[in-house]
């Protein structure tokens, strides 16, 4: 199995390099890591370069985080793909748990393991409690707790971009409707950092998006 681990990144200087020491910590190696810089002000892309030729950069203008995993995706050579935000972490043995059980069953197309929240210690800790994580590993659906195979994702066209907060569920939506196999393990294999301007900070805003994208799917003609 080659992973190909694509990060993509939008002024995160602050954790990014936390996040790419995660990925070359891992007891299973990844066949490459790509860094899709989604238009940083900051020195994000800097951060990226540090690493050399351990780890590919793409520079691109700001256009949002489905077209930057696309991007990533698209410049992938491994056989299968995972995905980190460039504020999360991964344990050590992430990307091993998720790949021997894909590997164990070739029926299954994408693996998802389980998510713990955290606070980042860089939070003052008279505002980190306002934060909300809830304790213990949790079942989520997230880009960075799954593997898929390389092909699969190739046939449904990556992520909609019209989808905005809601990719995963959108595209997940079409890869279940394609008749593809998932499988969830209770392993933990991503900590999701809470800072305060993480992507997703509104119900409502997600509820939204998702309405809109259920009444883009509807009007698309039947192929």
């Amino acid at each position: 199995m080659k992973v190909s681990v694509v990060i993509t990144s939008h002024n995160r200087e602050a954790y990014l390099a936390e996040a790419i020491e995660s990925v070359f910590s891992q007891t299973l190696q990844p066949h490459e890591v790509i860094v899709v810089d989604d238009g940083s002000t900051d020195e994000s892309v800097a951060v990226a370069h540090r690493y050399g030729d351990r780890v590919k950069v793409i520079e691109q203008a700001n256009s949002g985080c489905a077209v930057a995993r696309n991007t990533g995706a698209a410049a992938a050579t491994g056989t299968h793909l995972a995905f980190l935000d460039d504020d999360d972490l991964w344990p050590a043995d992430s990307l091993q748990r998720r790949a021997d059980t894909l590997d164990a069953d070739p029926s299954v197309d994408a693996i998802f393991g389980g998510v713990e929240q955290f606070v980042s210690p860089d939070i003052p800790a008279d505002k980190a409690g306002a934060f909300e994580c809830p304790p213990g590993v949790q079942p989520a659906r997230l880009a960075g707790s799954v593997l898929i195979r390389r092909p699969v994702f190739d046939t449904l066209g990556g992520f909609d971009p019209s989808a905005g907060l809601i990719e995963m569920i959108d595209f997940f939506a079409r890869f279940s409707s394609a008749g593809y196999v998932q499988k969830e393990i209770p392993d933990l294999v991503l900590r999701r950092r809470i800072h305060g301007s993480n992507m997703v900070t509104s119900q409502a805003e997600m509820q939204r998006q998702y309405l809109k994208s259920l009444r883009n799917k509807l009007r698309r003609p039947v192929s």
